[in-house]
């Protein structure tokens, strides 16, 4: 398994949309850094906060 994932391979892994990804990471509901203008995720986690 990846370390960091990005939007794409996260929204697979998680079974969701590129578009939900991007709002979770746009609302601080989901843990990621940017690196060179992208998005990476880390996988391991419980990256969308409840609610």
């Amino acid at each position: 398994m990846k370390l960091w994932l990005n939007v794409a391979e996260s929204a697979e892994y998680a079974g969701l949309s590129r578009d939900t990804i991007y709002t979770a990471c746009e609302r601080g509901e989901l843990h990621h850094i940017r690196v060179g203008g992208r998005r990476s995720i880390p996988p391991r986690q419980r990256a969308v906060a409840p609610g």
